[in-house]
């Protein structure tokens, strides 16, 4: 009876210990969570390959950003996101020093949150009016501006 309890205890453990191994190891296949895109050598931004947005009101995209080779005086990059009608959906701007303006650099590395929403609205300070997202794929541009300019282009989902 000693020697049948320490068998079904050694089986649960070994079992237990299979499946926690099991859900540690991802299978070499699984899809990637997110995208890089790079504007030449100048810049590269990681971007959610989908992202949820809410049923109402707005939600916000991390897109993660990296200066590479981008001078940081008199140098910015804009990350935007249209429709298929090449409708603004969705815009954030890193600023350099001495960028239109600008008096300190932003961090070379860091998070843009790109604002989306389900339905359309201005922003008073840019004045740019932002369509409505729906379910669907949409476009994500990156451009460098400055000396060095470059730009780069791919796609994202909405959900």
């Amino acid at each position: 009876m000693i020697n049948q309890l320490k068998l079904s205890r050694i089986f649960v453990f070994a079992a237990t210990i299979s499946l926690v191994g099991a859900s540690i190891v991802a299978p070499a296949n699984a899809a990637p969570k997110s995208k890089n895109l790079s504007a030449s050598n100048l810049v590269t931004i990681s971007y959610p390959i989908l992202v949820s947005i809410p049923r109402n009101g707005c939600g916000r995209i991390p897109v993660k950003y990296k200066i590479n080779q981008l001078p940081i005086d008199e140098s910015a990059f804009y990350v935007v996101i249209e429709d298929n009608q090449n409708r603004l959906i969705g815009q954030e701007i890193w600023y350099g020093t001495n960028y239109e303006g600008s008096v300190k650099a932003m961090p070379k590395s860091g998070t843009l949150n790109i604002k989306v929403c389900r339905d359309m609205w201005t922003d008073p300070e840019e004045e740019n009016t932002f369509y409505p997202v729906y379910k669907g794929t949409y476009s994500i541009m990156l451009s460098a501006v400055g000396d060095m300019s470059a730009d780069a282009k791919a796609s994202l989902k909405l959900a």
